[in-house]
């Protein structure tokens, strides 16, 4: 199984980071338990502390006068509210000689000396020796609320929270730094080769582009040289057939020749007021004869305000796309042209009733060489499309099989001052 492209290239800061953040969580659990051992060490000592005071008592409460032991024992009250201690108790055997508090009291217990949890409290018991008793020795037992404090505690949980929080935002932001300084190393790699490629791209269309010139001259030669024989008044039917043969071919390549040359040349567009309006009309008369021959109309349907745009390849692009549309309509057909106001920008549509275009062919219809026309040669569209994007715009086309096409421009700026409010 290959591994993804991405985790191969952002392999190293991604372990990096999980190493640094398991790391990170062992030393907070490491701390965590630290902290609780210590608060609960505390904790023991504290308890531990208090019941050396009920020792010490109990052990001055012996010693005490009969009159003075009613006092004694209201002092040792007054202690154990005060305190964390729920009850105390201390039995001369199964018997209990003195008892303060509340809470849940074992009758037997398991040890001489020892400690254990009930229902949640902590219970200790310690044997004691007290004057004036049995000498075999009285048993303290001594019960705290539940849990026993921990004075500090949240404030430790709270700073070691803070510091984590901390220690995975450093974390973060230096992945996030990593792969940012990885991300622009790829950025660059990947421009210095697009870089490369497109100049090796230029290169080819140089070459391409003169190689077509080159051609282009001597296929002028042969067709004037084919037309002078065809002129000729003692040519054979036959002969002068394959000489406007020829010279049909010949038309027809140096068509493809110059279209060739106009998809591969490229410059910058000289942008300029252009009123669309008046170049669509010269366009359409330009090849008004095609269109009548075709018995086809054309509505131009644009306002009175100019748009900025280069008004060579702007003529150029509706050449081409009103003789497409022209290729796929019928006699009696009609093609319009339209601007259309949208916001701060306006729509360009050229839109005809012909045959349309094949579903098939729809997505890849402004690709070079590429023709819903036998005749066509291909590159009428794939030079409205680089124009169009040399501009600025973008372009489309919606197209349904025999119910024609329409080719839409957007993005298309009217000219500064011109055209508000339309």
């Amino acid at each position: 199984m290959k591994t993804p492209a991405i985790l191969t290239t952002y392999r190293t800061p991604i372990i990096v980071t999980i190493l640094m953040v398991s790391a990170l969580f062992l030393w907070a659990w490491h701390r965590w338990s630290d902290i609780n051992q210590t608060f609960d060490r505390l904790a023991h000592q504290r308890v531990m502390g208090l019941v050396d005071a009920m020792d010490g008592a109990f052990a001055a409460l012996a010693e005490y006068k009969p009159e003075n032991r009613t006092q004694a024992n209201n002092l040792l009250k007054s202690f154990i509210s005060a305190s964390p201690i729920s009850f105390v108790e201390l039995r001369q055997g199964d018997e209990a000689i003195f008892s303060a508090g509340g809470g849940p009291r074992p009758q037997n217990l398991p040890t001489p000396e020892g400690d254990m949890t009930v229902d949640g409290r902590l219970l200790i018991w310690r044997r004691l020796h007290l004057p004036g008793h049995d000498p075999a020795g009285q048993t303290l037992l001594v019960g705290f609320r539940p849990p026993p404090e921990r004075p500090g505690h949240p404030r430790a949980i709270t700073a070691l929270f803070i510091t984590v929080t901390i220690a995975l935002c450093f974390i973060v932001a230096s992945l996030a730094a990593w792969v940012m300084a990885i991300r622009g190393a790829l950025l660059a790699e990947q421009l210095k080769a697009e870089r490369a490629r497109r100049e090796h791209l230029e290169d080819l269309g140089l070459a391409a582009a003169g190689l077509a010139h080159e051609t282009k001259n001597p296929l002028g030669i042969i067709l004037g040289l084919a037309q002078q024989i065809a002129d000729q008044p003692d040519q054979p039917a036959q002969s002068r057939q394959m000489l406007i043969d020829i010279i049909d071919e010949a038309d027809k390549a140096s068509a493809r020749l110059g279209g060739f040359m106009t998809f591969a040349s490229r410059r910058q567009p000289n942008i300029a007021p252009v009123d669309l309006a008046a170049l669509a009309e010269k366009v359409t008369q330009l090849i008004k004869p095609d269109l009548e021959a075709a018995g086809v109309v054309t509505r131009i349907d644009c306002p009175p305000w100019p748009i900025l745009a280069d008004e060579e390849m702007l003529r150029q692009v509706l050449v081409n796309l009103l003789l497409n549309s022209l290729r796929a309509s019928r006699p009696g057909d009609e093609i319009s042209v339209a601007l259309v106001r949208q916001g701060e920008t306006a729509t360009l549509m050229v839109k005809d009733r012909g045959a349309g275009v094949p579903s098939d062919l729809l997505p890849k219809i402004f690709k070079p060489y590429v023709s819903g026309d036998a005749s066509g040669h291909g590159l009428g569209l794939a030079i409205v499309k680089r124009f169009v994007e040399e501009h600025g715009w973008s372009v489309a086309m919606e197209s349904q099989p025999g119910q024609g096409a329409t080719v839409t421009i957007q993005g298309v700026k009217p000219a500064p001052g011109r055209g508000e409010g339309q």
